[in-house]
Protein backbone atom coordinates (compact mmCIF):
# COMPACT_ATOMS: atom_id res chain seq x y z
CA UNK A 1 0.00 0.00 0.00
CA UNK A 2 2.82 2.45 0.79
CA UNK A 3 4.48 1.38 -2.91
CA UNK A 4 1.04 1.94 -3.93
CA UNK A 5 0.62 6.01 -2.38
CA UNK A 6 4.66 6.42 -3.49
CA UNK A 7 3.54 6.14 -6.94
CA UNK A 8 0.54 7.93 -6.78
CA UNK A 9 2.93 10.89 -5.14
CA UNK A 10 5.52 10.89 -7.91
CA UNK A 11 3.58 10.86 -10.76
CA UNK A 12 1.55 14.50 -9.02
CA UNK A 13 5.26 15.28 -8.79
CA UNK A 14 5.60 14.69 -12.13
CA UNK A 15 2.83 16.16 -13.32
CA UNK A 16 3.16 19.54 -11.57
CA UNK A 17 7.10 19.78 -12.63
CA UNK A 18 6.47 21.59 -15.73
CA UNK A 19 4.15 24.29 -14.64
CA UNK A 20 5.50 27.94 -14.30
CA UNK A 21 5.60 29.98 -11.49
CA UNK A 22 4.59 33.77 -11.57
CA UNK A 23 7.30 36.46 -10.93
CA UNK A 24 6.25 40.48 -10.99
CA UNK A 25 7.76 42.44 -13.15
CA UNK A 26 6.49 46.00 -11.90
CA UNK A 27 6.82 49.28 -14.35
CA UNK A 28 9.48 51.33 -13.20
CA UNK A 29 8.19 55.03 -14.92
CA UNK A 30 11.77 56.27 -14.39
CA UNK A 31 13.26 53.85 -16.87
CA UNK A 32 10.55 54.38 -18.90
CA UNK A 33 11.23 57.85 -20.11
CA UNK A 34 15.11 56.60 -20.08
CA UNK A 35 14.87 53.95 -22.79
CA UNK A 36 12.17 56.61 -24.74
CA UNK A 37 14.70 59.16 -24.52
CA UNK A 38 17.57 57.23 -25.55
CA UNK A 39 15.57 55.86 -28.54
CA UNK A 40 14.36 58.54 -29.69
CA UNK A 41 16.46 61.51 -28.68
CA UNK A 42 19.40 59.32 -29.85
CA UNK A 43 18.44 56.63 -32.55
CA UNK A 44 20.71 54.72 -34.79
CA UNK A 45 20.66 56.52 -37.48
CA UNK A 46 21.74 60.40 -38.74
CA UNK A 47 18.91 62.22 -39.00
CA UNK A 48 20.99 65.80 -38.87
CA UNK A 49 21.90 65.30 -42.39
CA UNK A 50 18.86 66.04 -43.64
CA UNK A 51 15.54 63.37 -43.61
CA UNK A 52 13.88 62.75 -46.15
CA UNK A 53 10.05 61.54 -46.35
CA UNK A 54 11.50 58.20 -47.66
CA UNK A 55 14.03 57.52 -44.49
CA UNK A 56 11.38 58.57 -42.07
CA UNK A 57 8.82 56.44 -43.45
CA UNK A 58 11.29 53.38 -42.92
CA UNK A 59 12.39 55.19 -39.61
CA UNK A 60 9.29 55.75 -38.23
CA UNK A 61 8.08 51.81 -39.28
CA UNK A 62 10.59 51.15 -36.74
CA UNK A 63 10.21 53.70 -33.85
CA UNK A 64 6.68 54.78 -33.63
CA UNK A 65 5.49 53.81 -30.32
CA UNK A 66 1.88 53.16 -31.79
CA UNK A 67 3.61 50.37 -33.99
CA UNK A 68 5.54 48.89 -31.33
CA UNK A 69 2.03 48.37 -29.14
CA UNK A 70 0.59 47.06 -32.42
CA UNK A 71 2.70 44.57 -33.05
CA UNK A 72 2.83 43.46 -29.61
CA UNK A 73 -1.15 43.40 -29.80
CA UNK A 74 -0.12 40.57 -32.18
CA UNK A 75 2.28 38.98 -29.89
CA UNK A 76 -0.92 37.77 -27.48
CA UNK A 77 -2.77 36.10 -30.67
CA UNK A 78 0.56 34.52 -31.74
CA UNK A 79 0.71 32.79 -28.12
CA UNK A 80 -2.94 31.34 -28.59
CA UNK A 81 -2.34 30.20 -31.54
CA UNK A 82 1.05 28.31 -30.13
CA UNK A 83 -0.71 26.95 -27.11
CA UNK A 84 -4.44 26.50 -28.88
CA UNK A 85 -5.96 23.25 -29.73
CA UNK A 86 -4.24 21.01 -26.61
CA UNK A 87 -5.49 18.08 -25.74
CA UNK A 88 -7.27 17.86 -21.98
CA UNK A 89 -5.40 17.07 -18.68
CA UNK A 90 -6.24 13.46 -17.38
CA UNK A 91 -7.33 13.70 -13.68
CA UNK A 92 -5.65 11.53 -11.25
CA UNK A 93 -7.93 10.58 -8.38
CA UNK A 94 -7.08 9.07 -5.02
CA UNK A 95 -9.89 7.44 -2.90
CA UNK A 96 -9.41 5.88 0.95
CA UNK A 97 -11.58 4.06 2.78
CA UNK A 98 -11.98 2.04 6.08
CA UNK A 99 -13.94 -1.17 7.12
CA UNK A 100 -15.04 -0.40 10.39
CA UNK A 101 -15.07 -4.31 11.17
CA UNK A 102 -12.36 -6.00 12.79
CA UNK A 103 -10.57 -7.86 9.43
CA UNK A 104 -6.64 -8.00 8.74
CA UNK A 105 -6.72 -5.25 6.08
CA UNK A 106 -9.18 -2.50 7.45
CA UNK A 107 -8.05 0.35 4.92
CA UNK A 108 -8.51 0.25 1.08
CA UNK A 109 -7.02 2.46 -1.55
CA UNK A 110 -8.27 3.14 -4.63
CA UNK A 111 -6.31 5.14 -7.11
CA UNK A 112 -7.01 6.33 -10.64
CA UNK A 113 -6.20 8.30 -13.77
CA UNK A 114 -8.99 9.63 -16.25
CA UNK A 115 -8.41 10.89 -20.01
CA UNK A 116 -11.21 12.93 -21.88
CA UNK A 117 -10.94 11.61 -25.56
CA UNK A 118 -12.76 15.34 -27.38
CA UNK A 119 -14.65 13.05 -30.35
CA UNK A 120 -16.47 16.77 -31.97
CA UNK A 121 -13.00 17.84 -33.34
CA UNK A 122 -13.55 21.08 -31.06
CA UNK A 123 -9.90 21.11 -30.71
CA UNK A 124 -9.28 21.61 -34.35
CA UNK A 125 -11.96 23.88 -34.68
CA UNK A 126 -10.13 26.12 -31.90
CA UNK A 127 -6.71 25.84 -33.87
CA UNK A 128 -8.94 27.23 -36.81
CA UNK A 129 -10.33 30.18 -34.77
CA UNK A 130 -6.88 30.91 -33.11
CA UNK A 131 -5.35 31.29 -36.70
CA UNK A 132 -7.81 33.05 -38.20
CA UNK A 133 -7.63 35.70 -35.03
CA UNK A 134 -3.65 36.05 -35.32
CA UNK A 135 -4.30 36.32 -39.26
CA UNK A 136 -7.07 39.17 -38.83
CA UNK A 137 -3.93 40.87 -36.05
CA UNK A 138 -1.61 41.09 -38.38
CA UNK A 139 -3.75 42.63 -41.37
CA UNK A 140 -4.82 45.37 -37.89
CA UNK A 141 -1.26 45.97 -37.99
CA UNK A 142 -0.64 46.53 -41.66
CA UNK A 143 -4.06 49.14 -41.41
CA UNK A 144 -2.04 50.29 -38.64
CA UNK A 145 1.29 50.86 -40.60
CA UNK A 146 -1.03 52.54 -43.32
CA UNK A 147 -2.70 54.58 -40.93
CA UNK A 148 0.24 55.93 -39.34
CA UNK A 149 2.35 56.87 -42.49
CA UNK A 150 -0.36 58.46 -43.70
CA UNK A 151 -0.66 60.75 -40.86
CA UNK A 152 2.70 61.11 -41.59
CA UNK A 153 2.51 62.25 -45.11
CA UNK A 154 0.23 64.87 -44.47
CA UNK A 155 1.80 66.30 -41.98
CA UNK A 156 4.94 66.49 -43.76
CA UNK A 157 3.04 67.89 -47.07
CA UNK A 158 1.66 70.44 -44.45
CA UNK A 159 5.29 71.43 -42.91
CA UNK A 160 6.26 71.49 -46.43
CA UNK A 161 3.84 74.12 -47.40
CA UNK A 162 4.28 76.12 -44.42
CA UNK A 163 7.81 76.71 -44.42
CA UNK A 164 7.21 77.24 -48.43
CA UNK A 165 4.71 79.77 -47.37
CA UNK A 166 6.93 81.59 -45.30
CA UNK A 167 9.25 81.79 -48.34
CA UNK A 168 6.59 83.67 -50.13
CA UNK A 169 5.74 86.23 -47.31
CA UNK A 170 9.24 86.75 -46.56
CA UNK A 171 10.29 87.18 -50.22
CA UNK A 172 6.71 89.70 -50.55
CA UNK A 173 8.30 92.19 -47.35
CA UNK A 174 11.67 92.26 -49.20
CA UNK A 175 10.25 93.67 -52.19
CA UNK A 176 7.55 95.86 -49.91
CA UNK A 177 9.84 97.25 -47.63
CA UNK A 178 11.32 99.51 -49.33
CA UNK A 179 8.38 101.06 -51.15
CA UNK A 180 7.82 102.50 -47.21
CA UNK A 181 10.99 105.16 -47.13
CA UNK A 182 9.52 106.24 -50.26
CA UNK A 183 6.36 107.08 -49.64
CA UNK A 184 7.32 108.65 -46.19
CA UNK A 185 9.47 110.98 -48.00
CA UNK A 186 6.85 111.79 -50.85
CA UNK A 187 4.29 112.33 -47.89
CA UNK A 188 7.27 114.87 -46.19
CA UNK A 189 7.48 116.89 -50.22
CA UNK A 190 3.46 116.72 -49.81
CA UNK A 191 2.89 114.93 -52.63
CA UNK A 192 0.93 111.86 -50.68
CA UNK A 193 -0.87 112.18 -47.71
CA UNK A 194 0.94 111.41 -44.14
CA UNK A 195 -2.43 108.62 -44.04
CA UNK A 196 -0.83 106.50 -47.29
CA UNK A 197 2.88 106.41 -45.42
CA UNK A 198 0.90 105.05 -42.18
CA UNK A 199 -1.03 102.73 -43.36
CA UNK A 200 1.79 101.16 -45.19
CA UNK A 201 3.67 101.22 -42.34
CA UNK A 202 0.45 99.35 -40.55
CA UNK A 203 0.08 96.51 -43.30
CA UNK A 204 4.11 95.86 -42.82
CA UNK A 205 3.50 95.59 -39.27
CA UNK A 206 0.64 93.24 -39.96
CA UNK A 207 2.78 91.07 -42.68
CA UNK A 208 5.82 90.72 -40.24
CA UNK A 209 3.44 89.62 -37.59
CA UNK A 210 1.64 86.85 -39.72
CA UNK A 211 5.00 85.79 -40.77
CA UNK A 212 6.37 85.28 -36.90
CA UNK A 213 2.83 83.08 -36.55
CA UNK A 214 3.46 81.25 -40.13
CA UNK A 215 7.03 80.50 -38.41
CA UNK A 216 5.43 78.89 -35.19
CA UNK A 217 2.91 77.18 -37.16
CA UNK A 218 6.00 75.68 -39.14
CA UNK A 219 7.62 74.33 -36.02
CA UNK A 220 4.15 73.19 -34.20
CA UNK A 221 3.97 70.74 -37.92
CA UNK A 222 7.84 70.02 -37.82
CA UNK A 223 7.27 68.47 -34.10
CA UNK A 224 4.19 66.65 -35.27
CA UNK A 225 6.00 65.45 -37.81
CA UNK A 226 9.25 63.96 -35.11
CA UNK A 227 6.25 62.95 -32.78
CA UNK A 228 4.39 60.77 -35.33
CA UNK A 229 8.16 59.34 -36.54
CA UNK A 230 8.69 58.74 -33.04
CA UNK A 231 11.80 61.34 -32.47
CA UNK A 232 11.62 63.97 -29.60
CA UNK A 233 12.76 67.30 -30.70
CA UNK A 234 15.78 67.04 -28.83
CA UNK A 235 16.66 64.57 -31.83
CA UNK A 236 18.16 67.43 -34.31
CA UNK A 237 16.56 65.91 -36.95
CA UNK A 238 16.32 68.01 -39.85
CA UNK A 239 13.37 67.57 -42.44
CA UNK A 240 13.68 67.56 -46.08
CA UNK A 241 10.67 69.81 -47.34
CA UNK A 242 9.08 67.96 -50.74
CA UNK A 243 7.12 69.54 -53.38
CA UNK A 244 4.92 67.01 -54.58
CA UNK A 245 4.26 63.30 -53.95
CA UNK A 246 3.89 60.92 -57.54
CA UNK A 247 1.11 60.22 -59.22
CA UNK A 248 -1.30 57.55 -58.30
CA UNK A 249 -3.02 55.47 -60.88
CA UNK A 250 -6.23 54.55 -60.27
CA UNK A 251 -6.83 52.23 -57.43
CA UNK A 252 -9.00 49.06 -58.37
CA UNK A 253 -11.71 47.08 -56.87
CA UNK A 254 -9.11 43.92 -56.92
CA UNK A 255 -6.50 46.08 -55.01
CA UNK A 256 -8.89 47.20 -52.86
CA UNK A 257 -9.85 43.43 -52.01
CA UNK A 258 -6.60 43.27 -50.94
CA UNK A 259 -6.11 46.23 -48.58
CA UNK A 260 -5.52 45.16 -45.41
CA UNK A 261 -8.68 46.22 -43.74
CA UNK A 262 -11.01 44.48 -45.95
CA UNK A 263 -8.67 41.33 -45.08
CA UNK A 264 -8.80 42.06 -41.63
CA UNK A 265 -12.29 41.88 -41.98
CA UNK A 266 -12.19 38.65 -44.06
CA UNK A 267 -10.46 37.19 -41.02
CA UNK A 268 -12.13 37.71 -38.33
CA UNK A 269 -15.18 36.45 -40.03
CA UNK A 270 -13.10 33.15 -40.72
CA UNK A 271 -12.45 33.61 -37.00
CA UNK A 272 -16.31 34.12 -36.01
CA UNK A 273 -16.53 30.35 -38.43
CA UNK A 274 -14.17 28.94 -36.39
CA UNK A 275 -15.77 30.04 -33.40
CA UNK A 276 -19.13 28.95 -34.61
CA UNK A 277 -17.60 25.17 -35.36
CA UNK A 278 -16.28 25.06 -31.67
CA UNK A 279 -19.73 25.94 -30.17
CA UNK A 280 -21.89 23.21 -32.44
CA UNK A 281 -19.07 21.04 -31.81
CA UNK A 282 -19.22 21.55 -27.77
CA UNK A 283 -23.00 19.97 -27.74
CA UNK A 284 -21.62 16.55 -28.45
CA UNK A 285 -20.29 14.77 -25.71
CA UNK A 286 -16.48 13.84 -25.31
CA UNK A 287 -15.35 10.64 -24.01
CA UNK A 288 -14.05 10.10 -20.40
CA UNK A 289 -11.87 7.39 -20.24
CA UNK A 290 -10.50 6.07 -16.41
CA UNK A 291 -8.10 3.18 -14.92
CA UNK A 292 -8.38 2.47 -11.89
CA UNK A 293 -6.32 0.00 -9.35
CA UNK A 294 -7.44 -1.18 -6.05
CA UNK A 295 -6.15 -2.91 -3.17
CA UNK A 296 -8.65 -4.31 -1.00
CA UNK A 297 -7.46 -7.04 2.32
CA UNK A 298 -4.00 -7.21 0.41
CA UNK A 299 -5.17 -7.67 -2.80
CA UNK A 300 -5.04 -6.11 -5.69
CA UNK A 301 -7.60 -5.17 -8.84
CA UNK A 302 -7.62 -3.34 -11.83
CA UNK A 303 -10.43 -2.19 -13.72
CA UNK A 304 -11.42 0.35 -16.17
CA UNK A 305 -14.47 3.26 -16.91
CA UNK A 306 -16.11 5.03 -19.54
CA UNK A 307 -18.15 7.99 -19.25
CA UNK A 308 -19.84 10.11 -21.50
CA UNK A 309 -22.75 13.30 -20.70
CA UNK A 310 -25.96 12.87 -22.47
CA UNK A 311 -27.24 15.67 -23.83
CA UNK A 312 -30.13 15.76 -23.04
CA UNK A 313 -30.75 19.27 -21.30
CA UNK A 314 -28.08 22.06 -22.39
CA UNK A 315 -27.19 21.19 -25.76
CA UNK A 316 -24.87 24.59 -25.75
CA UNK A 317 -27.78 26.07 -27.36
CA UNK A 318 -26.90 29.97 -26.09
CA UNK A 319 -22.90 29.19 -27.50
CA UNK A 320 -24.60 28.49 -30.93
CA UNK A 321 -26.98 31.48 -30.73
CA UNK A 322 -24.58 33.82 -30.23
CA UNK A 323 -21.63 32.85 -32.23
CA UNK A 324 -24.11 32.57 -34.95
CA UNK A 325 -25.02 36.52 -34.20
CA UNK A 326 -21.21 36.81 -34.07
CA UNK A 327 -20.81 35.65 -37.31
CA UNK A 328 -23.44 37.85 -38.91
CA UNK A 329 -21.77 40.91 -37.09
CA UNK A 330 -18.08 39.49 -38.56
CA UNK A 331 -19.79 39.35 -42.18
CA UNK A 332 -21.43 42.83 -42.23
CA UNK A 333 -17.73 44.26 -41.08
CA UNK A 334 -16.53 42.59 -44.33
CA UNK A 335 -18.93 44.64 -46.66
CA UNK A 336 -18.31 47.82 -44.37
CA UNK A 337 -14.84 47.72 -44.90
CA UNK A 338 -15.09 47.60 -48.54
CA UNK A 339 -17.85 50.36 -48.41
CA UNK A 340 -15.60 52.36 -46.64
CA UNK A 341 -12.56 52.11 -49.31
CA UNK A 342 -14.73 52.70 -51.92
CA UNK A 343 -15.64 55.74 -50.77
CA UNK A 344 -12.39 56.72 -49.40
CA UNK A 345 -11.65 56.41 -53.04
CA UNK A 346 -14.08 58.08 -54.75
CA UNK A 347 -13.36 61.15 -52.12
CA UNK A 348 -9.65 61.02 -52.87
CA UNK A 349 -10.51 61.40 -56.93
CA UNK A 350 -12.45 64.08 -56.15
CA UNK A 351 -10.24 65.85 -54.43
CA UNK A 352 -7.65 65.26 -56.70
CA UNK A 353 -9.94 66.51 -59.61
CA UNK A 354 -10.86 69.52 -58.11
CA UNK A 355 -7.29 70.70 -57.16
CA UNK A 356 -5.98 69.96 -60.54
CA UNK A 357 -8.48 72.24 -62.04
CA UNK A 358 -8.36 75.27 -59.43
CA UNK A 359 -4.77 75.13 -59.99
CA UNK A 360 -4.78 75.06 -63.85
CA UNK A 361 -7.24 78.09 -63.44
CA UNK A 362 -4.74 79.74 -61.36
CA UNK A 363 -1.92 78.99 -62.86
CA UNK A 364 -3.56 79.44 -66.55
CA UNK A 365 -5.59 82.30 -66.08
CA UNK A 366 -5.25 84.14 -63.11
CA UNK A 367 -1.32 84.05 -62.19
CA UNK A 368 -0.57 85.62 -65.94
CA UNK A 369 -2.93 88.92 -65.49
CA UNK A 370 -1.86 89.40 -62.25
CA UNK A 371 2.06 89.18 -63.06
CA UNK A 372 1.36 91.36 -66.33
CA UNK A 373 -0.29 93.77 -64.31
CA UNK A 374 2.53 93.92 -61.23
CA UNK A 375 5.14 94.74 -64.23
CA UNK A 376 3.34 97.55 -65.25
CA UNK A 377 2.89 99.05 -62.39
CA UNK A 378 6.79 98.73 -61.72
CA UNK A 379 7.22 100.11 -65.06
CA UNK A 380 4.86 103.19 -63.75
CA UNK A 381 5.72 104.00 -60.45
CA UNK A 382 9.49 104.14 -61.68
CA UNK A 383 8.55 106.76 -64.02
CA UNK A 384 6.47 108.25 -61.18
CA UNK A 385 3.34 107.79 -62.40
CA UNK A 386 1.61 105.68 -60.05
CA UNK A 387 1.44 105.62 -56.29
CA UNK A 388 3.94 102.99 -54.10
CA UNK A 389 0.67 101.86 -52.23
CA UNK A 390 -0.65 100.90 -55.42
CA UNK A 391 2.07 98.85 -56.19
CA UNK A 392 2.00 97.55 -52.95
CA UNK A 393 -1.60 96.70 -53.30
CA UNK A 394 -1.02 94.88 -56.63
CA UNK A 395 2.05 92.95 -54.70
CA UNK A 396 -0.47 91.88 -51.91
CA UNK A 397 -2.67 90.20 -54.69
CA UNK A 398 0.05 88.37 -56.24
CA UNK A 399 1.01 86.83 -52.92
CA UNK A 400 -2.27 85.89 -52.44
CA UNK A 401 -1.95 84.49 -55.86
CA UNK A 402 0.45 82.31 -55.03
CA UNK A 403 -0.45 81.40 -51.52
CA UNK A 404 -3.35 80.16 -53.32
CA UNK A 405 -1.29 78.25 -56.23
CA UNK A 406 0.67 76.90 -53.04
CA UNK A 407 -2.98 75.85 -51.42
CA UNK A 408 -4.17 74.14 -53.92
CA UNK A 409 -0.27 72.48 -54.94
CA UNK A 410 -1.14 70.99 -51.01
CA UNK A 411 -4.41 70.00 -51.72
CA UNK A 412 -3.22 67.69 -54.78
CA UNK A 413 -0.76 66.20 -52.86
CA UNK A 414 -3.19 65.58 -50.18
CA UNK A 415 -5.50 63.66 -52.53
CA UNK A 416 -2.73 62.04 -53.66
CA UNK A 417 -1.34 60.67 -50.06
CA UNK A 418 -5.01 59.41 -49.49
CA UNK A 419 -4.66 57.12 -52.79
CA UNK A 420 -1.11 56.30 -51.90
CA UNK A 421 -3.02 54.80 -48.56
CA UNK A 422 -5.50 52.56 -50.52
CA UNK A 423 -3.03 51.28 -53.45
CA UNK A 424 -1.41 48.12 -52.45
CA UNK A 425 2.76 49.42 -52.22
CA UNK A 426 2.98 52.80 -53.31
CA UNK A 427 5.49 54.85 -51.86
CA UNK A 428 7.66 58.84 -52.99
Amino acid sequence: MRRHLSWTVALMAIGTSGCQTYSARPIDLGRVFEDLRLTTAEPSVNVSDGLTLAEAERLTLVLSPELRRARLAAGVTRASLDHAGAFPNPSLGVDVSGILHDVPSPWRLSTGIAFTVPLSGRLGAEVRRATAGHRASLFRVAQRERDVLATLRSNWLRWSAATRRIALVEAHLAVARPLLPRIEALAKDGEVGLSEAGLLAAVLRSRAARLTWLRSEAERLRLEVLATVGLTATSGATLTAITELPEVTRVTDEALGHHPAVREAVAEYAASEAALEREVSGQYPDLGIGLTTDHDQGKWGLGIGLTIPLPFFDRNQRGIAEAQARRELRGSGVSRAASRLLAERSLAEAARASALDRQRTLQDDVLPAVKAQLARLRKMIAAGEVSALLLDDALSRALEIDEALLDAALELNLARARLMALAPEVSP
